[in-house]
Parts: C-alpha cells; structure tokens; sequence
C-alpha cells in the first residue's frame, strides 16, 4: 500500500531491530553475491519462485513463539494441496546449498518424527537450495511455503531481516497472521521447556507484534488469526485469501481460551511490561482486525509507539552482565549438545577402533571417572600381557617385572 511522501508513516521503517550487526550483514550480502555469480540455477529458481503468477501461490504463517503458529501450520498442511515447511528461515538461507538435509536434519536434532510438518521431501537435487527445493514443490501442491516463529533466538535481528527479505521477494504471497494474549504466549516456554529466563521472549514477542502490524500494513494478501477467537469466520477468511477450500482446517485448529492469571505467575521484573502488554491487546486486536484503508493508520502507529517503548524498557535486563552470562552459558550448553551428538552420529559409522576412542573420550568429557578408570585397566592388562610375552629375559625377570609394574600402576586402579 502506497502512500504520498507527505503522508509518511512510522510503520513504513521495516528495519526498526537492532542495527549493531553492519559488519555481519556486509558479509551475508558479499556471501549472497558470491552464491548468485557461482549458482544459476538457484538464482534462476529465485526469479521464477518471485514471479506474481507464483507468488500467488505462496502463503506463509507468521508469529510470535507459541502463538498457535504450529496448529495453523498443520491446519493448513491437513490439505493435500498445501505443504507448509517449518520454521526453513528461508530469509537466513542466502542461498546455501544442500537446504534439504539441512532442514531435516535440524528436525531430526528436535527429536520429531518425519511427518509432513518436518521433513522435506527429496524433490530436488542432494546439493540444491532453497529456491530450487519450493519451485519443485510448487510443480507437486498447489500451495507451498514456510512457518515462521519469531523466538528468544535472534530476537533483535530476525524481525527486520523476515520483513526485508518477503517484501523484497514475495510481498503478493499470502501471510497468516498468528496472534496470541501475552500472558500466554510470555510465559508458555517456561511452562513448555522449562525456561527461566524470559527476557529474550519478552522481546521477542513484542517484536512479533511489530512484524505482523507491518505485514497487515504493507503486503495485501494477509488474515489475521487471535488464537482465542478462532472459528468458521477464521477458516473462511483464509480460504477467500487462497482461493482453495480447506476441510481439515477447523478440525486440526481450534480456539484456545486464555488461560486464567494467577499472582506469581509472572517473573517480578516482566510483570510490569507484560501487564501493559495485556492491557494492550485488545486495541491491537480491534485495529489490526478493522484495518482496510490508510485513514486507519493512525492506531496502529499509536500501538506500534508503544510496543517499541516496552522493547526499549526491557534493555536494562537484556543487556546487563548477568543477562549476557545467561545467555553465554546456554550458547556454551548448546553448542556442546550440538558437538555431542554431531560425534554420536560420526561414531555410528565409524570403524570399530574409532568408536572404542570415541566412547573413551566421551566418559572423560561427561566426568565418569570409574568408566575411565575400568578402560585404562582393562588397556594397561593388555599392554603388560604383550610386554611380558615379548620381553627377552629368563621367566624368573619376567615374574619381577610384573610383580613390580603391579605395585606402581595397581593402587591408580582402587575404588
């Protein structure tokens, strides 16, 4: 939606996320050029992915972090015509090869089961992109696109870089809008995974907010879901936006009540912040929902101000020094789970001598002291076995050699 130079909005700047990463955005773009110059076939599937007659047939679930992104997502994919990948981050891909094993195996890590919602079929080549895997998923349904659950992950950045890419690409793809009351949504991943720090969520829920006024805003095709409220006007309106009726829809996603509050739930330094949002979320329901025309703007501009003035409040905690060790300790966790079950998977395979190594290293790395202690026993009978069979000297020098290398290396085996 276009509007004069005069009548200029805040909802028009789509990068509003953090603007510290300048050299990390240099490199991704010098990395972007370098894949278009050396993969034409990915830039080609790209050009043909954007084209209005294929945009059309492209829709995209978008929200905040258990938002009911996942139900909509299975709603729409319970259509034989829809396939609906999960969280591929096509924005972030910037056109790296293999996108299918990358993507299943990242499902694979999250212990899902394969199912249409997690795992992408092999339509394409082993070493194709993103691009290439949807064009080819486009000749097979009639629908095809991405989840996308904006989370404690990236919270600052992810926003601007989702909006910038689909306007660029597929502002005439069709977009769901998923909504949810923030008391809920805040705290669900620490009901859901046992999270304590609920910071990044906090933020990472406003910045939702932000992303989907903007998309009812700039793009034309978008239906906005408020999972407490969803019902058959719900289906109709998406089906209208597709143009494809949906049987399985209304009985894949349901509406779901919020939940009651209780003093406590709430950490003490979000309870303020949470509590305006709550107050909030009627007015951003009533604006986003009756939204038609520009002369409408003026309350969503109204609520966007102040969702950006909750995000800004909450930088005292995100960045204190408490709050990045938080945060450096469970990158540290992560990453070591990441390494562990990247060696898991190489040992599988791996010849049987290797395996022995790798499962020695792995009692040092998790602390198992007796596991550790039982293989260099069992290692160091072996080696005093081959030694004494070996050693030129009579039996009776023999017998003292053993008695003696008991009596320096038995005590490090006790207990």
């Amino acid at each position: 939606m276009s509007r004069p130079a005069a009548h200029r909005s805040a909802l028009d700047d789509l990068d509003f996320s953090d603007r510290r990463y300048i050299a990390d955005r240099l490199l991704r773009w010098t990395a972007l050029q370098l894949r278009k110059a050396t993969r034409p076939g990915a830039v080609a599937a790209l050009a043909h992915l954007t084209e209005p007659a294929h945009q059309a047939k492209m829709v995209f679930v978008v929200g905040g972090a258990r938002c009911g992104t996942v139900a909509l997502q299975n709603g729409l994919s319970s259509s034989e015509e829809v396939f609906v990948l999960g969280e591929a981050n096509l924005f972030w891909e910037n056109l790296r090869s293999r996108f299918r094993a990358r993507y299943n195996a990242k499902h694979r890590s999250f212990g899902y089961a394969p199912s249409k919602l997690n795992d992408c079929p092999a339509v394409a080549p082993d070493r194709a992109a993103w691009t290439e895997t949807l064009s080819a998923l486009l000749e097979r349904y009639r629908f095809v696109g991405d989840k996308m659950a904006f989370g404690g992950y990236k919270e600052g950045r992810w926003p601007s870089e989702f909006l910038r890419f689909h306007r660029h690409y597929f502002h005439g793809a069709a977009y769901v809008l998923a909504f949810r009351n923030p008391h809920d949504a805040i705290l669900s991943p620490r009901s859901s995974w046992g999270i304590g720090n609920l910071v990044p969520w906090a933020r990472s829920y406003i910045a939702a907010q932000r992303v989907l006024i903007r998309l009812r805003v700039h793009f034309p095709r978008t239906v906005p879901v408020f999972l407490e409220t969803v019902g058959p006007e719900t289906v109709r309106a998406i089906e209208q936006c597709l143009g494809c009726t949906l049987p399985g829809f209304a009985a894949v996603v349901g509406n779901r009540q919020a939940s009651a509050r209780e003093p406590g739930q709430v950490p003490s330094e979000l309870r303020e912040t949470v509590d305006a949002l709550q107050t909030l979320y009627p007015a951003l329901r009533e604006a986003v929902t009756n939204f038609r025309s520009p002369e409408q703007l003026p309350a969503l501009e109204a609520i966007d101000a102040k969702l950006a003035q909750l995000y800004q409040g909450l930088d005292s905690l995100h960045y204190s020094i408490d709050a990045r060790m938080a945060r450096l300790r469970s990158k540290t966790t992560t990453a070591f789970r990441m390494a562990r079950d990247a060696a898991r998977n190489a040992l599988a395979t791996a010849p049987g001598p290797i395996k022995k190594l790798g499962r020695f290293f792995g009692k040092v790395f998790r602390g198992d002291w007796a596991g550790v202690r039982a293989s260099l026993q069992s290692r160091f009978v072996r080696l005093c076995r081959w030694m004494y069979n070996r050693v030129p000297a009579s039996p009776q020098t023999r017998a003292r050699l053993a008695e003696l290398a008991f009596r320096i290396a038995g005590p490090l085996f006790e207990g």
